[in-house]
Protein backbone atom coordinates (compact mmCIF):
# COMPACT_ATOMS: atom_id res chain seq x y z
CA UNK A 1 0.00 0.00 0.00
CA UNK A 2 1.85 3.11 -1.15
CA UNK A 3 1.24 6.26 0.58
CA UNK A 4 0.42 9.47 -1.08
CA UNK A 5 1.31 12.52 0.55
CA UNK A 6 -1.73 15.09 0.09
CA UNK A 7 0.08 18.44 1.00
CA UNK A 8 3.30 19.99 -1.90
CA UNK A 9 5.29 22.08 -0.07
CA UNK A 10 6.38 24.92 -2.53
CA UNK A 11 10.47 24.30 -1.25
CA UNK A 12 10.91 20.76 -2.89
CA UNK A 13 8.29 19.59 -5.33
CA UNK A 14 10.95 17.11 -5.82
CA UNK A 15 11.08 15.87 -1.90
CA UNK A 16 7.49 15.36 -2.15
CA UNK A 17 7.09 13.53 -5.70
CA UNK A 18 9.64 11.18 -3.97
CA UNK A 19 7.51 11.08 -0.33
CA UNK A 20 4.69 9.07 -2.58
CA UNK A 21 6.76 6.30 -3.28
CA UNK A 22 7.26 5.11 0.19
CA UNK A 23 5.65 1.76 1.16
CA UNK A 24 4.51 0.75 4.73
CA UNK A 25 6.72 -2.04 5.06
CA UNK A 26 6.35 -5.23 7.64
CA UNK A 27 5.53 -3.56 11.10
CA UNK A 28 4.13 -0.68 9.85
CA UNK A 29 7.63 0.79 8.73
CA UNK A 30 8.23 2.95 5.95
CA UNK A 31 10.87 1.83 2.89
CA UNK A 32 11.39 2.74 -0.36
CA UNK A 33 9.15 0.86 -3.28
CA UNK A 34 10.57 -0.76 -6.01
CA UNK A 35 9.61 0.25 -9.46
CA UNK A 36 9.46 3.80 -7.88
CA UNK A 37 11.02 5.68 -11.22
CA UNK A 38 14.04 7.44 -8.87
CA UNK A 39 16.66 8.55 -10.99
CA UNK A 40 20.23 7.23 -10.39
CA UNK A 41 21.57 10.24 -8.70
CA UNK A 42 18.82 9.77 -6.15
CA UNK A 43 19.20 5.92 -5.53
CA UNK A 44 22.70 7.02 -4.87
CA UNK A 45 21.01 9.25 -2.14
CA UNK A 46 18.97 6.65 -0.79
CA UNK A 47 22.12 4.35 -0.91
CA UNK A 48 23.96 6.79 0.75
CA UNK A 49 21.69 7.46 3.62
CA UNK A 50 21.09 3.78 4.27
CA UNK A 51 24.80 3.42 4.82
CA UNK A 52 25.01 6.14 7.00
CA UNK A 53 22.75 4.35 9.30
CA UNK A 54 24.62 1.44 9.61
CA UNK A 55 27.66 3.42 10.03
CA UNK A 56 25.10 4.37 13.04
CA UNK A 57 24.54 1.41 13.74
CA UNK A 58 27.94 0.18 14.19
CA UNK A 59 28.86 2.85 16.89
CA UNK A 60 25.83 2.53 18.47
CA UNK A 61 26.14 -1.62 18.64
CA UNK A 62 30.22 -1.25 19.57
CA UNK A 63 28.57 1.42 22.31
CA UNK A 64 25.84 -0.76 23.81
CA UNK A 65 28.16 -3.97 23.50
CA UNK A 66 25.41 -5.72 20.91
CA UNK A 67 26.64 -8.79 19.44
CA UNK A 68 27.26 -9.30 15.85
CA UNK A 69 23.42 -11.08 15.39
CA UNK A 70 21.71 -8.52 17.50
CA UNK A 71 23.39 -5.58 15.58
CA UNK A 72 21.80 -7.73 12.11
CA UNK A 73 18.20 -8.02 13.64
CA UNK A 74 18.34 -3.83 15.15
CA UNK A 75 19.81 -3.34 10.82
CA UNK A 76 16.91 -5.70 9.14
CA UNK A 77 14.21 -4.62 11.63
CA UNK A 78 14.57 -1.15 12.07
CA UNK A 79 16.80 0.27 9.24
CA UNK A 80 14.74 -1.90 6.39
CA UNK A 81 11.91 -2.21 8.15
CA UNK A 82 11.36 -6.30 8.31
CA UNK A 83 8.89 -8.12 11.00
CA UNK A 84 10.26 -10.45 13.59
CA UNK A 85 9.04 -13.50 11.32
CA UNK A 86 11.15 -11.57 8.49
CA UNK A 87 13.83 -11.56 10.37
CA UNK A 88 14.33 -14.48 11.35
CA UNK A 89 13.46 -16.02 7.49
CA UNK A 90 16.33 -13.87 6.45
CA UNK A 91 19.38 -14.81 9.30
CA UNK A 92 17.71 -18.61 9.19
CA UNK A 93 16.96 -18.61 12.70
CA UNK A 94 13.58 -19.14 14.36
CA UNK A 95 11.17 -16.00 15.47
CA UNK A 96 12.20 -17.04 19.37
CA UNK A 97 15.73 -16.60 18.61
CA UNK A 98 15.08 -13.16 17.24
CA UNK A 99 12.57 -11.82 20.15
CA UNK A 100 15.36 -13.43 22.60
CA UNK A 101 17.90 -11.16 20.69
CA UNK A 102 15.16 -8.01 21.42
CA UNK A 103 15.07 -9.03 24.61
CA UNK A 104 19.06 -8.32 25.14
CA UNK A 105 19.01 -5.43 22.82
CA UNK A 106 16.32 -3.54 25.58
CA UNK A 107 18.49 -5.08 28.43
CA UNK A 108 22.17 -3.68 26.97
CA UNK A 109 20.41 -0.63 25.83
CA UNK A 110 17.84 0.00 28.35
CA UNK A 111 15.54 0.72 25.81
CA UNK A 112 11.92 -0.31 26.10
CA UNK A 113 10.81 -0.67 22.23
CA UNK A 114 12.09 -0.91 19.07
CA UNK A 115 10.72 2.52 18.90
CA UNK A 116 13.28 3.98 21.59
CA UNK A 117 15.91 2.05 20.08
CA UNK A 118 15.61 3.70 16.87
CA UNK A 119 15.31 6.73 18.53
CA UNK A 120 18.09 6.45 20.38
CA UNK A 121 20.06 5.82 16.99
CA UNK A 122 19.14 8.82 16.00
CA UNK A 123 20.64 10.71 19.35
CA UNK A 124 23.69 9.01 18.33
CA UNK A 125 23.63 10.64 15.19
CA UNK A 126 22.91 14.07 16.64
CA UNK A 127 25.35 13.98 19.28
CA UNK A 128 27.86 13.48 16.64
CA UNK A 129 26.86 16.52 14.97
CA UNK A 130 26.88 18.81 17.98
Amino acid sequence: MAIRRSVQTEESPRANELSSHWDHGSAGHLRLGTGTGIESGERLYVDRVHQQARDLLAVYAQEHRLSRRESQTVELSLLQGHSIKEVAHELGLSRKTIEMYWTRIYAKTGCRSQQQVFLALFWVALSDCG
